[in-house]
């Protein structure tokens, strides 16, 4: 094995301190790292992704929307690409959209509870309780069956979006 094997490329090593200096909260700093990577290795998915994590903490949602559609194209077997879209929609005031976009991930990725997540939260947010209860029961009965309950429980309380959704947990003893 060659010893250089053992390290990093530049690329990876500039992705890697931008998604640092995200995490430090310096947005310039993290923009500066991905400007170093080059244009060649820009549509991949590990780099879009944190481009994506970096206009949200910016909160270029437009510009999100973007981004997010191109994680979707480069890597189709990942739901990333999916959720992110469907986010930045939503936090850019365009819920009914954000809700269409997402609605047929439900097929592409049937296991997926973070998607009917989402999609109970854009129902509550657009006032349709009745089906936003359905799709947080789904993702309830898939929690079940992964076992992680406990986890989607958090998850669910954690989404100001499902606020008006949070009593039936009380009530269904969850």
């Amino acid at each position: 094995m060659k010893l250089m094997q053992h390290f990093k490329s530049q690329e990876e090593v500039h992705l890697d301190a931008a998604e640092s200096w995200l995490e430090l909260g310096n947005i310039m700093e993290a923009n500066s790292e991905l400007n170093k990577i080059t244009s060649a290795l820009r549509r991949h998915p590990d780099f879009l992704a944190v481009r994506y994590k970096l206009l949200a903490k910016a909160e270029c949602w437009t510009e999100c929307v973007v981004v997010a559609a191109a994680i979707a194209e480069f890597a189709p077997k990942c739901s990333l690409g999916w959720l992110h879209r469907s986010f930045a929609l939503h936090r850019s005031k365009q819920t009914k959209l954000a809700l269409e976009s997402l609605q047929p991930a439900v097929e592409v990725f049937p296991d997926e509870i973070e998607i009917r997540h989402h999609l109970a939260g854009y129902e509550c947010a657009l006032g349709n309780l009745g089906r936003a209860k359905q799709r947080l029961t789904e993702a309830l009965k898939l929690a079940r069956e992964q076992k992680c309950v406990d986890e989607w429980r958090r998850t669910t309380l954690g989404n100001p979006d499902l606020k008006p959704l949070w009593k039936m947990l009380d009530e269904a003893g969850i």
